[in-house]
């Protein structure tokens, strides 16, 4: 009978350690785990409730000091959304006068429009083409419009259809 030896029996103390050292593996297993299935749903909800804002910009002006704030709207609503991992579409729509801001032969702002779109990915410029028609046939020869920027049919129906959409219009 001496051969076997029972283990000494251990204080409460290191006991009561041990299962509760247990029961926190316990517990943070189940977490661990949880997390992991509910992760991509919660990823997901993230992103099906992230806003995303879409922004229209109308330039019927060719003063100077309107093109200079068209930019800083553009540059302060990518910052500020950008802040905040919100999406934002930008379209800057250039109607009558304001065409000026496009004309690849005119403008005042090539460089820092240019910079713009390079900057900011969904910032798109539109240029009336029957306000760029009208120049045209005033001037009594072609314009040319800047890279990057299009001619829509008509500027003022560009900015009833992204308003129709739900575009918010800000006016230079």
């Amino acid at each position: 009978m001496n051969d076997i030896q029972l283990p000494l029996p251990q204080p409460a103390s290191r006991r009561r350690w041990r299962s509760v050292f247990a029961a926190f593996a316990l517990f943070a297993t189940v977490l661990n785990f949880g997390a992991w299935t509910y992760a991509p749903q919660a990823v997901a909800a993230e992103v099906a409730t992230k806003k995303s804002h879409h922004v229209v910009l109308l330039i019927d002006s060719d003063e100077e000091k309107v093109m200079r704030h068209a930019i800083a709207y553009i540059v302060n609503l990518s910052r500020a959304y950008s802040e905040k991992d919100e999406p934002l579409s930008i379209e800057v729509v250039a109607n009558g006068s304001g065409i000026k801001l496009f004309r690849a032969d005119t403008s005042p702002f090539l460089k820092e429009l240019t910079a713009l779109r390079g900057a900011y990915a969904d910032v798109t410029y539109s240029m009336c083409g029957s306000s760029h028609a009208l120049a045209e046939q005033r001037e009594n020869k072609s314009i040319p419009v800047m890279d990057g920027a299009r001619l829509v049919p008509f500027g003022i129906s560009r900015v009833v259809e992204l308003q129709e959409q739900g575009w918010t219009l800000i006016q230079g």
